[in-house]
């Protein structure tokens, strides 16, 4: 092999190997680090978060949750409204692209959770989640105690 020919077949190795997709998630919607505030005292209502990441090679869209552990689940998002108070309202669906990742996360978009049917001790719920074309999703989502200082304050609709 002469010397040319080595320098094309590592820069082929080298570019083979840099492909931003992991193989074991393509064509994959792919959640990760999914998470319930536990309502604080006898609430019972709270948040879940999650990142959503789109591996196919089509737009979609999350447009419903439910869980046999809770009543009710809706997609909400967080914004400043013009008095620069915090409000929420509730989406119908959540677009994710493909090739790209959306966060739900405090002060953002969350799933809002109301009426538990489980204890809610348990280490985790499970919740489906249902997207537009890619059809159900199962995941499991922790349940973490947040401090008081941390909890945010909304105001609900």
């Amino acid at each position: 092999m002469n010397k040319l020919s080595f320098i094309i077949a590592i820069i082929f190795v080298f570019l083979s190997s840099c492909g931003n997709t992991d193989e074991k998630n393509a064509d994959k919607i792919v959640v990760t680090n999914p998470w319930i505030r536990q309502a604080p005292g006898n609430s019972d209502l709270t948040a879940g978060y999650m990142l959503i990441s789109n591996y196919t090679n089509y737009d979609d869209k999350l447009i419903n949750a439910s869980s046999n552990c809770i009543d009710s689940i809706k997609l909400h998002t967080t914004y400043i409204d013009s008095k620069e108070l915090v409000r929420m309202k509730m989406l119908n669906s959540l677009e994710i692209k493909s090739g790209m990742s959306v966060d739900l996360k405090p002060g953002g978009h969350h799933l809002m959770m109301e009426g538990f049917k489980c204890k809610i001790n348990n280490k985790e719920i499970p919740i489906k989640l249902y997207f537009e074309k890619y059809g159900e999703l199962t995941i499991n989502a922790a349940i973490k105690k947040i401090n008081e200082e941390n909890v945010d304050h909304h105001k609900h609709h």
